[in-house]
């Protein structure tokens, strides 16, 4: 569900979106601005310069099965189809970035039950390409939690080859128990 969509020379703005799993709302999301390149039309590829998601919030978990459970499906992996270099659009995208985000998290697999809820959380990740050139992304992640009476935080930084699904990263924690 969206509210509204404008669309302006090189760029697009869409703002509350709600996302529904299961008859309930997974997440939701403030503003999404997403700036193109425009001459990436000329070569038959989408090129988009900078996509920015402002306030998102995402309930993520996990069942009893310990099946995850995301604000979307994603298509089931079809890695044996062999797709036409020359047909497929490239899309690349020079710089994803999340603004005060925030995850809910919960793991009803371990008992009793987790709960962790991650604020503040920022993504920068640069080039992205799909389908994946065998380039390396780069990102850094991070957010905070509370607990115990304290804050805690995460960071991950590092870079991800999707086509070789290879990834090196580093994560540091400040005071979360685990």
């Amino acid at each position: 569900q969206v509210k509204n969509i404008e669309v302006g020379f090189g760029g697009i703005t869409i703002t509350e979106i709600k996302i529904s799993r299961e008859a309930e709302t997974a997440g939701q999301i403030d503003k999404v601005s997403v700036k193109a390149e425009l001459l990436g039309f000329l070569k038959k590829d989408i090129a988009i310069s900078d996509v920015v998601v402002q306030r998102p919030t995402l309930s993520v978990s996990i069942n009893k099965k310990g099946q995850f459970l995301l604000p979307v499906a994603f298509p089931a992996s079809r890695r044996d189809e062999k797709s036409d270099e020359k047909t497929t659009t490239r899309t690349s995208i020079r710089h994803i970035g999340i603004e005060e985000g925030r995850v809910k998290f919960s793991d009803r697999h371990v008992h009793p039950g987790v709960n962790v809820d991650f604020s503040n959380v920022k993504l920068d990740m640069e080039n992205l390409q799909c389908p994946s050139a065998g380039e390396w992304t780069s990102y850094r992640l991070s957010g905070e939690t509370e607990g115990h009476g304290r804050k805690g935080s995460i960071v991950i930084t590092g870079k991800t080859d999707f086509k070789g699904e290879s990834t090196k990263a580093k994560v540091v924690l400040k005071s979360i128990d685990l």
